[in-house]
């Protein structure tokens, strides 16, 4: 990320049930109902999300609970499931085509502010 940027900070989760949760720090807080087979889908598809809400070139640090989807879109895991592959590729195309500075770091459940506020919400 390009240094002296204003990094947003975006939290993001996914659960079994396909309610996802993105609260950007400072700012709004989305939740939704999407169709998803499997609690990895809906974390795929709670980050897509968190992309599409970004504007255009922005700086973002985006936050999740899935050790999996954040060593997947980083490239230090092989994506093999063609369901997950899909959503990857969504993720990655999207901030390719807004050009985003983006890193997706795993955090702890319990720090993870979208994860209690989906709790809340739904």
């Amino acid at each position: 990320m390009a240094a002296g940027a204003k990094v947003k900070k975006v939290y993001v989760d996914g659960s079994g049930s396909g309610w996802i949760c993105v609260a950007v720090l400072d700012g709004p807080v989305y939740i939704s109902k999407e169709k998803a087979n499997s609690h990895n889908e809906s974390e795929w598809q709670a980050l897509l999300k968190a992309l599409m809400l970004l504007n255009d070139g922005d700086s973002a640090l985006i936050l999740t609970d899935s050790q999996l989807i954040a060593r997947q879109f980083s490239g230090d895991y092989k994506t093999r499931s063609p369901a997950m592959r899909r959503l990857k590729y969504l993720c990655v195309d999207t901030a390719k085509s807004k050009n985003l500075k983006v890193r997706v770091k795993w955090i702890r459940r319990e720090e993870n502010v979208a994860g209690w506020l989906s709790l809340i919400h739904i």
